[in-house]
């Protein structure tokens, strides 16, 4: 974690992007629930954000076929080539 490394950002980091694991997930010792940082997936979903058909056609999908409670991200992977090399 390099970002963390400068004492002057370190908090504001912590304060941005610490996100708590799950309430079923296991307790670590002294009983505190368990954090991570997650700074790579924001600044990436933003960095890379999809065109704005993609992005239409993502959420159309989540809506209509991933339902259920707390936040999702969706992930989408593209490629050049021709038809019959995205058949395969």
């Amino acid at each position: 974690e390099v970002l963390l490394t400068n004492d002057k950002y370190a908090s504001r980091l912590r304060e941005a992007f610490q996100q708590s694991l799950p309430p079923l997930a296991p307790m670590p010792p002294g009983g505190h629930p368990a954090t991570y940082l997650d700074i790579y997936g924001p600044l990436s979903r933003w960095l890379f954000s999809p065109a704005a058909a993609v992005a239409q056609e993502v959420d159309e999908y989540v809506a209509g076929r991933l339902r259920g409670p707390g936040r999702l991200s969706v992930c989408v992977q593209g490629r050049w080539g021709t038809g019959a090399e995205l058949k395969k």
